[in-house]
């Protein structure tokens, strides 16, 4: 998972659990439509990730 790789990058590995990454990443919304996927817009509170 590059999203690991980039936690660790940033120095930020020893405050973020993989629970952590998981619940966050686990509260963004997407459908598929017409076999295409889209983000929907993602609230502020996890714009800051």
């Amino acid at each position: 998972m590059d999203c690991i790789a980039d936690i660790a990058r940033i120095g930020e590995d020893r405050n973020t659990s993989f629970e952590d990454l998981r619940v966050m990443l686990g509260k963004i919304m997407s459908s598929k439509i017409d076999d295409y996927w889209t983000v929907a817009p993602i609230k502020s509170q996890f714009k800051n990730l």
